[in-house]
Formats: C-alpha cells, structure tokens, sequence
C-alpha cells in the first residue's frame, strides 16, 4: 500500500486511533463520468463521488467536486480499511441534482 495513504486511514507514528482489527484494503480508483445531466439553470453542474463503506476506516471518503463539467475527470484513489465480514459499498455521483443523482451498490467477493 502506497505509504502517502496512510496518514488518510488513520494509521502510523502520529495515530491516535485506538486498535481495532482490520482485515483487508479496499483501493477505489475513481476515473471518469461522462454524459452527466444538467442540475443548473445557469452553468453546469460541479459534480463528485461519494463512496461509503458501512464498518471501514474511514467510512466515507468523497472527490473533489468539479466544477461545471458534465463529463468529469476525478482521477482519485480512495482506500478504505475493512474489518472482517464487510461485504458491500455504496458509490454515488452527487452535484447534479437529487432527481439525476447516481447511486450504486457494490457487492464483495468473499473467500472461501
């Protein structure tokens, strides 16, 4: 894991975090989107993603919006400590309007 993403997690010299015992990471590379719809009267939208995972460190990590674009470029990496049994994340493209916003969930392999 890349050492620049720790700090973000909480983890390392200056962490106050207290222990808790993690079972995997979860990188989440967000790209692109393409073809948004307009949630502005004036302008374009500014939109970004949101990711959730219910139980992980941190729980919730979002982009930086960007601003008047319908065919944003994010290229950011999320990551996500998981504690045992975390099997699902929520992705959502907000900014661009409660009747247009983007909301999906992402189930986890499990090994066997």
């Amino acid at each position: 894991m890349s050492s620049e993403l720790l700090p973000q997690l909480g983890v390392g010299e200056d962490s106050k975090s207290t222990a808790v015992c993690f079972s995997s990471v979860l990188l989440i590379d967000v790209r692109s989107a393409r073809g948004l719809k307009n949630k502005s009267m004036m302008g374009k939208s500014s939109p970004y993603v949101e990711v959730s995972v219910p139980g992980a460190t941190p729980p919730t990590c979002r982009t930086k919006p960007r601003k008047s674009t319908l065919d944003p470029e994010f290229n950011e990496t999320m990551a996500f400590l998981l504690v045992p049994g975390t099997d699902s994340f929520d992705l959502k493209v907000n900014g661009v309007g409660k009747a247009n916003a983007i909301q999906i969930s992402y189930f986890l392999p499990q090994a066997r």
